[in-house]
């Protein structure tokens, strides 16, 4: 039996148009250390690769999404877009 491989990745959901968007490596890293109690939640900013909206997201809004991230729209696609 062959077994698939299914890629994932971590992200959060972007609270204006419910895009995943994936986060780096180092903000997984930072929000998994086990001082989180004694420093309180984390929070970090990240921006939507489809509508640019940037919000504050919690540790705690981090999931695992399956298949490719989206890419983020070329400039020229959103210069015409707008």
């Amino acid at each position: 039996m062959i077994a698939e491989l299914v890629k994932t990745y971590r992200g959060v959901i972007c609270l204006k148009c419910g895009t995943p968007i994936p986060v780096s490596e180092r903000v997984v890293s930072l929000t998994e250390q086990d001082d989180a109690e004694i420093n309180g939640p984390h929070t970090f900013l990240c921006r939507c690769n489809q509508c640019e909206e940037e919000n504050r997201y919690l540790a705690a809004d981090i999931r695992v999404f399956s298949g490719e991230p989206i890419k983020r729209r070329s400039r020229k696609a959103r210069t015409t877009a707008a």
